[in-house]
């Protein structure tokens, strides 16, 4: 049989890279979390190891690769960005700033996080066709339809045969548009990224339990009717991106295939990233150490006093601006330790450097700027009872803070021009980065232009659209379908600071803003000057053409 003849030497050429680069080691093995009861790496290379063990990390974090945030884009061409390639290690997931991932850049990620080892190829359609590293290239023509059980039950074991621990699996879907890629740990078991994201009931979001990173059995390669029935493909391939590492495995990635092995490991600010502080204010980072497996362990732990903070509490030793601390984390137990410092005047940001052993474990960076006072809140809201509600949109908003507090704020801005001024054109190729389309790109695929004039008053990360709600009436049904597969985090209230103001629009051809103030909890309609509820409001804004939440007591 050709095709087998063509597997059986691709595997014997392709084995001798591997084997003479790794030495297998004799291992003990580790009891380590119980949803990878199949996942041994007993016999395993070094290298191998790393591999898999980054991804067995990433499955850890489960659901917190379903979504993104509120800023980039579904786009195709746009996707490299959205998703973050070659930027993510699993410990940037975490239950503060969640991130968004699909299948080939978790491939992708996946080897940069083991290895520092850039794949290259950032979709499936790449893979299968210009991958330097293809084991093995089945394609449409294999014959696969043609074939009698025994013949397709030899394809199997060839198949089985063929693949080694952190060998890529990648096929395409018979339109030829669609694929999906994973990588092979061992004992007919997978990792892989499904992009699952959530559904929506009433509004409500509802998270899948088994989350986006998953471990899950190749069995169903073989199973007809299947999805992932292999033999109903146009093509698969199956890649070793082992053969092409020369380097040597990063230290933070022994560290996750031996002490850090089943351990979950975050850090989080006492302000979400979304959230801005005050000079002066105190801000509290916590790290959460959750060990998984049956064995106890004893970890280190290092931070960094931020700059443009004062260190006021917290840690076991400190010497200069290094916090230190030794944990000794029973098994199966979650242990917290945590430090405080100010934030000085004069700050704009505050950015912390910390490690769990040699692996970054950190927080997104948190803004600085005035926010305002339980008072100022209150006086905010009186002023907001009492406005004339003769102004519209950000001149009525501008009204409020000049009653509240005698400041001028957005004063002659209308929604659309703060709209405009806030987003920029964006669009690059995929693998090359080059700009395509410039300011011809249709204005819902837009960025935060960072130079402009509002750019200091916008939210950190609240700002984006989608151009798929159809009016301001009820969400329709092709909307709601939409909403169910996206993947981008939606805007809650918990997200939002008392005074910001919401602006939207829905236009295509022409721009109609809308905004609303923040205030009690609420949303007033700065358009009618009725108060509504912040829920569905903020849940749709991501389908609306342009959104942008402003925080003008930053500019105060």
């Amino acid at each position: 049989m050709k095709l087998r003849k063509f597997l059986s030497f691709a595997l014997a050429v392709s084995m001798l890279g591997v084997l003479a680069a790794c030495t297998p080691k004799d291992s003990v093995p580790v009891e380590h979390h119980p949803d990878f009861p199949n996942l041994d790496t007993v016999g395993m290379t070094d290298l191998q190891k790393a591999v898999v063990l980054t991804a067995e990390s990433f499955v850890l974090r489960k659901e917190r690769g379903q979504y993104d945030d509120t800023r980039l884009t579904a786009s195709g061409t746009l996707a490299y960005y959205r998703w973050s390639t070659g930027q993510r290690q699993p410990e940037d997931y975490t239950s503060q700033h969640t991130g968004y991932s699909n299948c080939a850049a978790f491939a992708h990620d996946l080897y940069l996080a083991a290895l520092d080892l850039d794949i290259q190829y950032y979709t499936t359609a790449s893979m299968t066709l210009g991958c330097t590293n293809v084991l093995a290239r089945m394609p449409v023509t294999s014959g696969f339809a043609s074939m009698d059980e025994s013949q397709l039950e030899m394809m199997k074991q060839e198949i089985l045969n063929t693949l080694q621990p952190g060998d890529l699996i990648v096929y395409r879907y018979a339109d030829n548009k669609n694929g999906h890629v994973m990588c092979y740990v061992g004992n007919h078991m997978m990792i892989h990224c499904t992009g699952s994201s959530y559904s929506y009931e009433d509004q409500r979001e509802k998270y899948e339990d088994i989350g986006c990173f998953r471990y899950e059995s190749i069995d169903s390669f073989w199973e007809a009717g299947h999805r992932r029935y292999l033999f109903d493909k146009s093509s698969y391939v199956i890649i070793r991106p082992l053969d092409s590492f020369t380097g040597t495995i990063p230290q933070r990635t022994l560290d996750r295939m031996e002490l850090m092995r089943g351990v979950m490991a975050e850090k989080t600010a006492s302000a979400g990233w979304t959230q801005t502080v005050n000079p002066g204010q105190e801000l509290t980072f916590t790290f959460t150490l959750q060990n998984l497996t049956g064995v106890g362990k004893t970890l280190t732990l290092t931070d960094t006093v931020p700059r443009n903070t004062k260190y006021m509490s917290g840690g076991d030793k400190k010497e200069g601006d290094t916090l230190s601390w030794t944990v000794t984390l029973p098994a199966r137990e979650t242990v917290q330790v945590s430090y405080t410092v100010q934030v000085d005047d004069g700050a704009d940001v505050v950015e912390s450097s910390s490690f769990v052993e040699h692996i970054p474990v950190n927080c997104p960076s948190i803004r600085v700027g005035r926010t305002l006072t339980s008072q100022q809140q209150e006086a905010l809201a009186a002023a907001a009872k009492k406005a004339d509600m003769a102004s519209k949109g950000i001149a009525l908003a501008s009204a409020i803070y000049q009653e509240a507090f005698d400041t001028d704020v957005l004063s002659g801005v209308h929604a659309n021009d703060l709209l405009e001024g806030v987003f920029r054109y964006f669009s690059a190729e995929i693998e090359s980065g080059a700009p395509i389309y410039g300011d011809k790109w249709p204005p819902q695929w837009r960025a935060l232009d960072e130079n402009g004039a509002f750019a200091k008053l916008v939210a950190p990360g609240l700002y984006g659209g989608r151009n798929v709600l159809e009016g301001n009436s009820a969400v329709p049904a092709t909307t709601l379908a939409f909403m169910a597969c996206d993947r981008t985090r939606l805007v809650a209230a918990q997200d939002l600071i008392e005074g910001d103001i919401v602006i939207a629009n829905d236009g295509v051809d022409a721009l109609d803003g809308a905004a609303w103030l923040f205030v009690e909890g609420g949303l007033l309609d700065l358009q009618t000057g009725e108060t509504v509820p912040a829920e569905p409001l903020l849940s749709q804004l991501l389908c609306r053409r342009h959104f942008v939440v402003i925080r003008p007591s930053l500019g105060m």
